[in-house]
Formats: structure tokens, C-alpha cells, sequence
């Protein structure tokens, strides 16, 4: 493509048996594991190594260790069972019960084999070719693995330092760090060839893409675009032209320029270019499971605990981290990449990523009855006061990244919006600027942005932004020919906290039978946290608008146990 030519060969499906190849993928002989840790409980007791360790009161803790995936769940496991397969053509959410099948109808009917009818009645199985040759579009989804396939590599440090302080306290200091890769990605093979240069002028498809794209955004009418090298040349002789290739396909695909849906266009120009497709067309999702994300977590925490002495304790934890991938999400459901020629186009915060995370745990059982401070006799009064217990879990957490939304197509790497898939984000036309947000109350929107919120016409009055229309005009959609990277967690949603408490009580009935109540109040404050919006560059009126909650209002959960 960089030298301006067209790689389309004739694709064909054969059984591994007959490819030259034992096995779909190579075993991954390269698999070693060392890990490694140490502890050291150092003993000073003068001096001022004395006052800050003290005589076997702290302990040092580290190690390292080197794992791989096991590739488990659905798109790592199965699939490398189930082998590479054609997407199915037919959806049949049911038999009916005449025995014959309604298709995607979302109509769903019991049906017994032998006793409602005879088995679903099957088409007979036509001859097989092998290799099997599709036509074009006779494949809507192919799923291939690539032979070279290697297992996920995690690298893992920790290191710590606790010490024991006054009155049955503990504090710990330290750092963990996880560096993952290879890790498993979606990669779409037919892929917009963003760096394919016209040879008589050396312009690329990106440049020639991003020029028209901009002057639409501009509002420049079709038929004043300038014309450009690529679409001129790669065009001539289409009669369809006119006086410009440029303008013709500037207004043939208006909608697909200014919103970056670079699939949809190259589908188009494949079909109307003179000299033929530029890339296969007899598959139109071709997509590998491949080696090759990456991530990586870093965080210092500091936890701080009180064992359990008369009645108490208590846990804290802060942690202060940064997680960064290529939009990994899990081995269960395998990440899309955006930019399959450069995997870091995608790179930036985790989707779970949070910056300040704070939880905490109470135990107190309180003072009254039999044997306790504020004691009573074994009597009736004794038995009702006693046994009580409160404890809670707090948490806290600062937002998670988000990103302004553009199309799926932003970088040509995705031709359906099929799952797993992930939308590029806007760019900060300002590099490195953050709008803050919050709850912003009776926002109506300006600028046609955030107008579906405004309360005179219906809406929450709720908006993540103060001045959302402010916020939308700071972000620009990527340019293929310049931009390495996409606006991946600009943003940040709204920060979270909740406090969950049970109140308990336990009774001895006699000898050989205990009982014990609880109730749990969850949220106990029922406090309203609002779901983060979705911010999509090309819906500014409902931009930043809060619609949904996040979580449950309060709930309150009684139990009681025997114990016999």
C-alpha cells in the first residue's frame, strides 16, 4: 500500500489436515515461570534505625513473578476449540410447532421432538469443495487464529513494608506493579489501507481522506471541495466523475467523510474504483485472534488495621494507582483494537481505571450485657442488651476515564459493529485540557448541545458539565494522516462512595442452640449516585445529559440464623 499497490488475493477455506500444517496455531514452547520473594523482619533497638523499625516490629516483604494465560472464556478458549469458522447465515430462535423454523422471528414457540412432531426438517448438505472458494460478499464474518500465536506473558512486583505501631495497630506501606504481554486482540484484516499512497502524486488515502473531511465539517458545499490527487487519480475513467472525482465522491458519501466511517467509504470507492478493489471483498469482517496488547498497573497503597481488642477493629486502605491498555478488557472477551497498524493508537487509561480508591471495614461489638464494660446480670434485661454488634464497609473512588465518542470506522479498522468493539474518543483540541465534572443542576443546553436535558421541554436538567457546549466544542475528531493516537479517557466520570452497615445481634437460647439476627442496610444513606453518560460527538444534544442512576437506593436485608 505505501508503494500504491493492491494486495486482494483469492481467499479459500480448507481442513488443517490437508493446509501443510499439523495444528491451527504453534505450541508456545517458551512458557518458564520463575518467581521469587523475601521477607525480613530486621531487629534494631537503639538508635534512631531502633526508633523506626524497632526490635522485630516491622517486616519487609517483596517479590517477583512471571505467569501466562491460561486463554479461558469464550474468546480465548472455545475459540481455539471451535477452530475458524463462517458466521451463521440463519438465526432460529425456535422451532414452531408444524416443525418448521421461523427464522430471526423473535417468536418463540416449546417444541418436543417426539411428541410435538418429527425433528426440524433439514436441508440436504450440498456438495463440499475443498478448498471451499466464497464469492464475493457470500461471507458476511470470517474468524481466523493467527498461526503464530503466543500465550499472554504478566510480569508481577510487589514490595511492602508493615510495621506494628501502639495499641494493636498496623500499618503497611507499599507498591504493586503488573506488566502484561501478548495479550490476545481482535485485529480486522480487512482493514482500511489508511498509508495506501497514490504513485503519480505520493499523496496517501489519509491525506486525501482527512482534506475532504475537514472542509465538510467546515461546511464547504461538495461541489467547492478542492479536489485532491488521490481521489482524482485513483478515479479517472469512472464516468460517474463528472468534472471531479472528488467533489462526485464528496457528495456520494457526505455523511461517511465527516464522521470518519473510513469502512463505509472504502467499501464504496472498492466498488466504483476503475482498476478494481483495493482490498478482498468476499469476506466482509475478516477478523484474527492475535498476539500483541498490552498493559500495565502501577499503585502505592497504605493500609492501616486495628486487630479485634475489646470488641474493635478496624481496616483502611488507600490506593493511588494507573492502569493503561490497548482497550484490553479481560480474557473472557477479548479486546478490538481501532488501528490494527498501530496497536497504541488505542492506548490509554483502562476502562476501570481509577485514580484514588479508598475502602474500609468496622467490627464493634457493643459494651452492654453479661461480662461486657457496661454490664448486667444474666436476666432478662442483660439478655436484651447483649450480643449487639455494628459493622460497615465504606468505599470511595475517584471517576473512571471517558472518552467523547466518535464513529467505530474512526480509523478504518472495523467493519461491523460487532462484539467485542470499542469507539475511538475525540481529541482535546487543546492537548492535555480536562473539564471538570459533577452533578450540574437545571442545565438547558446552548448551542443545540445538552438541549435533551433542558427541563422546559422535559428533560433531567441534569448534565456531567456546568457548560457542556463549552466542553463539546474542545474536542475535534481524529485526523488518520497525523493523529498516532485517539482521545482514549479525556474525561472522567463521577467519583463514587457509598456506606453499607449491619446491625446484629446474637442470643444463646441454651446449651445447645444459638441464634443471631441481622439487618443489613445497604447505601444506608440512600444516596442517588448518577450513571456516567455516554458522550457521543455526533449526538451533541443529548451530550453530557444524566438519565440513569448508578447502583441501587437503599435496601434493607433481614436474616436470622440458628446454630445447633
Amino acid at each position: 500500500a505505501e508503494q500504491g499497490n493492491v494486495h486482494n488475493p483469492t481467499l479459500g477455506w480448507l481442513p488443517i489436515g490437508q493446509s501443510g500444517r499439523k495444528s491451527m496455531f504453534d505450541t508456545d514452547w517458551n512458557n518458564v515461570g520463575p518467581r521469587v520473594s523475601l521477607a525480613w523482619s530486621p531487629s534494631f533497638r537503639e538508635g534512631l534505625l531502633g526508633a523506626l523499625v524497632g526490635d522485630k516490629r516491622t517486616v519487609i516483604r517483596g517479590g517477583y513473578g512471571a505467569m501466562f494465560s491460561r486463554h479461558q472464556g469464550p474468546r480465548g478458549g472455545t475459540t481455539r476449540t471451535e477452530g475458524p469458522l463462517f458466521a451463521p447465515s440463519l438465526t432460529c430462535n425456535g422451532p414452531r410447532i408444524d416443525g418448521t423454523c421461523p427464522g430471526a422471528s423473535t417468536e418463540l414457540n416449546a417444541f418436543r421432538i417426539g411428541v410435538d412432531g418429527a425433528a426440524v426438517r433439514m436441508p440436504a448438505l450440498g456438495t463440499v469443495r475443498v478448498p471451499e472458494v466464497p464469492g464475493i460478499g457470500a461471507v458476511a464474518i470470517a474468524q481466523l487464529l493467527d498461526p503464530k500465536l503466543t500465550d499472554a506473558r504478566t510480569q508481577s512486583v510487589d514490595f511492602t513494608i508493615q510495621r506494628e505501631l501502639f495499641g494493636s495497630f498496623l500499618i503497611e506501606v507499599g507498591y504493586a506493579g503488573r506488566w502484561s504481554n501478548d495479550l490476545l486482540q481482535f485485529v480486522e484484516y480487512n482493514s482500511v489501507p489508511l498509508m495506501m499512497r497514490d504513485p503519480a502524486s505520493g499523496q496517501t488515502f489519509a491525506q486525501a481522506s482527512d482534506a475532504v473531511a475537514q472542509q465538510l465539517r467546515a461546511g464547504t458545499p461538495a461541489a467547492a471541495v478542492t479536489p485532491q490527487p488521490w481521489f482524482e487519480n485513483q478515479f479517472r475513467g469512472n464516468a460517474r466523475c463528472g468534472s471531479s472525482c472528488t467533489q462526485w465522491l464528496a457528495g456520494a458519501r457526505t455523511a461517511a467523510f465527516q464522521q470518519g466511517q473510513l469502512n463505509n467509504l472504502m467499501n464504496f470507492l472498492n466498488a466504483e474504483r476503475p482498476g478494481g478493489p483495493i482490498y478482498n471483498r468476499q469476506v466482509s469482517d475478516l477478523w484474527a485472534i492475535a498476539s500483541g496488547g498490552r498493559s500495565n498497573y502501577n499503585a502505592g497503597f497504605v493500609s492501616l488495621t486495628r486487630r479485634l481488642t475489646s470488641g474493635l477493629t478496624v481496616t483502611a486502605n488507600y490506593t493511588l494507582s494507573k492502569s493503561l491498555d490497548q482497550f484490553g478488557q479481560n480474557d473472557y472477551e477479548t479486546g478490538n483494537v481501532s488501528n490494527p497498524y498501530d496497536l497504541d493508537a488505542d492506548y490509554g487509561p483502562s476502562l476501570w481505571d481509577a485514580t484514588h480508591v479508598f475502602n474500609g471495614h468496622y467490627y464493634y461489638e457493643l459494651p452492654f450485657g453479661p461480662g461486657r464494660r457496661f454490664g448486667a446480670h444474666a436476666s432478662a434485661l442483660g439478655w436484651l442488651t447483649g450480643g449487639w454488634s455494628v459493622s460497615g464497609i465504606v468505599t470511595a473512588s475517584s471517576g473512571r476515564p471517558l472518552s467523547v465518542n466518535l464513529n467505530q470506522q474512526a480509523f478504518g479498522g472495523s467493519q461491523l459493529v460487532t462484539s467485542p468493539n470499542y469507539v475511538p474518543g475525540a481529541l482535546p483540541v487543546q492537548a492535555g485540557s480536562q473539564s471538570p465534572t459533577s452533578v450540574n443542576y437545571s442545565i438547558s443546553g446552548s448551542g443545540g448541545v445538552g438541549a435533551a436535558g433542558n427541563p422546559a421541554t422535559g428533560g433531567t436538567g441534569l448534565n456531567l458539565f456546568a457548560n457542556p457546549e463549552q466542553v463539546y466544542r474542545g474536542f475535534r475528531p481524529v485526523l488518520v494522516s497525523s493523529d498516532t493516537r485517539h482521545g482514549r479517557g479525556t474525561l472522567r466520570g463521577l467519583s463514587r462512595w457509598n456506606w453499607d452497615v449491619t446491625l446484629a445481634k446474637s442470643m444463646r437460647i441454651n446449651e445447645q442452640l444459638r441464634a443471631s439476627f441481622s439487618a443489613d442496610f445497604l447505601n444506608i444513606l440512600n444516596r442517588v449516585e448518577f450513571a456516567d453518560p455516554t458522550l457521543s460527538y455526533y449526538s451533541p444534544s443529548s451530550f453530557g445529559v444524566l438519565t440513569s442512576q448508578y447502583g441501587n437506593p437503599r435496601q434493607i436485608q433481614l436474616g436470622l440464623r440458628f446454630d445447633f
